[in-house]
């Protein structure tokens, strides 16, 4: 009966459909360490990111940028720092997202977002927002950046 085949063939395409979808979304990146640069235009605004991956391409850990950020004071002053994060759980679909904020002394609160996307051995869509508050004006940087596993 050519309407039963038909049907079938329809059945049999969406359930391939479907697993192909759940197993795309729950892929993990490998486990390892990661490097990555911000994306940037030229060599002052350039850094450095390094992490690992771990539980399965579940975790990120020991997440650390160093980068310029300028401040805005008199006068404007550009600075290097080196920040890092707590560690953060990656979801099934390898998005994951953490803002972190401490309060110092003498500093309104220093204030890291930091998000992207595990795919496969790499992070795209990978953003970083960064701001800490003195009495004397605001550091910040926003930033696009990526990174790859390293062999």
């Amino acid at each position: 009966m050519p309407g039963r085949r038909s049907s079938s063939a329809v059945a049999a395409l969406a359930a391939a459909l479907v697993l192909f979808a759940v197993g795309s979304a729950g892929a993990a990146a490998p486990d390892g360490r990661y490097r990555g640069r911000l994306v940037a235009d030229n060599v002052v605004d350039s850094g450095t990111i390094h992490f690992t991956v771990s539980r399965g391409g579940r975790r990120i850990s020991g997440w650390r940028v160093t980068m310029n950020v300028v401040c805005a004071s008199l006068p404007v002053r550009v600075e290097l720092i080196t920040q890092t994060m707590p560690s953060m759980t990656v979801g099934r679909d390898g998005r994951f997202r953490s803002v972190y904020t401490r309060p110092v002394r003498g500093v309104s609160d220093v204030r890291i977002a930091v998000s992207g996307r595990l795919t496969g051995a790499r992070v795209t869509s990978g953003k970083i927002d960064y701001d800490v508050g003195f009495s004397t004006g605001t550091c910040t940087r926003r930033a696009d950046w990526t990174a790859a596993r390293l062999r």
